[in-house]
């Protein structure tokens, strides 16, 4: 359970005037469902697979190959997506 203190207690950690430590940060990231890097320095992780295809597709200049990868792209999310459902069953 989240315990965090009063409104003054939030309205302090909100405008940087109080410290969060450890369970506290990880109590709220959790609730909020991020990352302790986030809550802390307010900046998401990286993701190495992420950051390689965001440069790979600025290294497309076609607009015809950029929509065929879209379409692979959409295509290969439906697949996950039904594996995912039916591994569910």
């Amino acid at each position: 359970m989240l315990s965090i203190g009063d409104r003054t207690s939030i309205s302090l950690y909100e405008r940087n005037k109080r410290s969060i430590y450890g369970e506290t940060a990880v109590d709220i990231a959790k609730l909020l469902n991020s990352s302790i890097n986030f809550i802390l320095e307010g900046e998401e992780p990286v993701d190495p697979l992420l950051e390689k295809l965001i440069q790979l597709w600025k290294s497309v200049e076609s607009e015809d190959v950029k929509n065929m990868i879209l379409a692979q792209v959409e295509k290969a999310v439906e697949l996950d997506q039904k594996m995912r459902k039916e591994k569910s069953i």
